[in-house]
């Protein structure tokens, strides 16, 4: 009797096993498909759902836009770099946004910060006559999208664009908008975890702290020395600090022509210096070497290139963060889905 009782209850603890087996197999298959699937937009706004609270930023790949509101600027032939808008690029995965303001007088007649792309003018539409772009509008729509997709955070790189202005008055009038969603941003000058930012905005800044509010207030500086030049150099980054221990290194060789360009970036890719205490920026965008630029004609060649490039993802591949000129939710997949596959 007990060799049929034992010889009865292994074929049930197999059968159990096997069940189990199954089961687990199913839920890795519906993650797999889950991050992976190409027509799913859900994932698109909160793929960071899948992130381990414990990641370090600088660990994540994350896609980001390159002068991110003008979808609709002036001068747009030369200036218009997205033909997306903000909340859209959200919407399709993008977490970091490049983003230039200038001081303006408001319709009502106070000063706030314009949305701009050097002398041209951001709008919300098409028409010369529709509202212009501020920064507070740009704030709004990131803040709508974090409460609806709290397992989320985006990363804020905010230029002051015009010499002209009074670096104080840009510092007050940026302090000014935070202040309306005093719980909503990351501002310490060390790269935080992603449990740390989620639902939050990570703030950097690229203008002095004029006001000298501290990096806990003001957000790190992580301003670096312009890569203008149409000089091709044999390693393409720099790098500027964070804090004593921390940094960033960045790929913006915005002057390069297209060919030159593409090895900037796939060499950046290939020994990208992205770690637990590393930021890494690699711009895909570059004006060319053309007298009178068109982003979108390098836009196509470069984007092309990263999508035929094979891109292998999980632990221990880290690229950064990758910047485009005119995303699209496929560039945007391609790289978070680094993050898994």
């Amino acid at each position: 009797m007990s060799i049929l009782r034992n010889e009865k209850y292994g074929w049930f603890r197999s059968l159990t096993a096997l069940f189990l087996s199954f089961v687990l197999l199913a839920g890795i298959l519906s993650f797999s498909c889950t991050v992976s699937a190409a027509d799913d937009t859900e994932t698109d706004k909160n793929w960071m759902s899948y992130l381990n609270d414990g990641i370090p930023l600088s660990q994540v790949n994350l896609p980001g836009t390159h002068d991110s509101c003008t979808q609709y600027v002036s001068f747009s032939y030369s200036l218009r770099c997205q033909d997306t808008s903000v909340a859209e690029q959200l919407n399709n995965g993008f977490r970091y946004l490049d983003l230039r303001v200038r001081l303006a007088e408001a319709e009502d007649g106070s000063q706030k910060l314009l949305m701009c792309h050097s002398f041209g003018k951001c709008r919300k539409e098409k028409s010369r006559s529709s509202e212009k772009l501020y920064f507070d509008d740009v704030v709004s729509d990131v803040m709508e999208f974090l409460t609806a997709n709290p397992s989320e955070f985006v990363i804020f790189c905010v230029k002051a664009e015009s010499d002209d202005d009074d670096v104080s008055q840009v510092q007050s009038a940026v302090q000014a908008v935070m202040s309306q969603y005093p719980d909503k941003w990351y501002t310490k000058d060390t790269i935080p975890t992603v449990g740390d930012v989620r639902g939050k905005v990570v703030f950097w800044r690229r203008y002095d702290d004029a006001l000298g509010l501290g990096t806990d207030q003001a957000g790190p500086y992580v301003d670096w020395e312009d890569q203008g030049s149409k000089k091709v150099v044999d390693v393409p980054y720099e790098f500027v600090f964070m804090n004593e221990s921390q940094m960033v290194w960045v790929q913006d060789r915005y002057h390069y022509a297209k060919k030159a360009k593409w090895k900037a970036v796939d060499y950046t890719l290939e020994t990208c210096p992205a770690s637990d205490h590393a930021y890494s920026l690699n711009f895909l965008s570059t004006a060319g070497k053309a007298l009178v630029p068109h982003p979108k004609k390098y836009a196509k060649y470069l984007n092309s290139k990263f999508l035929e490039r094979d891109l292998p993802g999980g632990q221990g591949e880290m690229y950064g963060i990758l910047i485009f000129d005119f995303g699209t939710a496929e560039l945007s997949r391609r790289v978070y889905l680094s993050n898994f596959m």
